[in-house]
């Protein structure tokens, strides 16, 4: 696992960890520290700024989390929303990639609440005589 930490140990620190599992899997791991969260992919709501993860020469398919987040009731949001407030393990599929060796850049994207810090984290996904690997930047602050 490649890791990526931000911040200390207050409500907007983070742990971030990027691997790819054989064959075809990309595992994103993600742990705040107490009383910091962030919205699930999975979540329907788009107001908070959920994780999401976007490459415009691969296609990712369908999210697995975790252990499961439970959607609640936001009175701000004035939704349910699927919040992530534990350590959570994501598994996304690559479903299309390019023929042979490739190599892309892909950002995830994620907002650490309750202090409303958006972060992205480039991923490099590439593939070399058949063999996925991929390799992280640094999460960078975008405010």
């Amino acid at each position: 696992m490649l890791c990526c930490a931000c911040g200390g140990s207050s409500p907007n620190s983070f742990v971030l960890e990027c691997a790819l599992i054989q064959p075809d899997t990309l595992v994103i791991e993600w742990a705040g520290d107490p009383g910091s969260f962030v919205v699930s992919p999975l979540s329907t709501d788009s107001l908070y700024g959920k994780v999401a993860l976007t490459c415009p020469s691969l296609e990712f398919g369908e999210w697995n989390e975790t252990p499961a987040s439970r959607a609640s009731w936001d009175d701000f949001a004035e939704g349910f929303v699927r919040f992530v407030q534990m350590p959570t393990r994501w598994s996304v599929p690559l479903e299309r990639m390019p023929a042979g060796d490739f190599e892309a850049e892909a950002e995830l994207f994620f907002v650490v609440e309750p202090a409303c810090i958006p972060y992205a984290t480039t991923l490099t996904i590439q593939r070399r005589n058949g063999d996925l690997a991929v390799t992280t930047s640094a999460s960078k602050r975008l405010n």
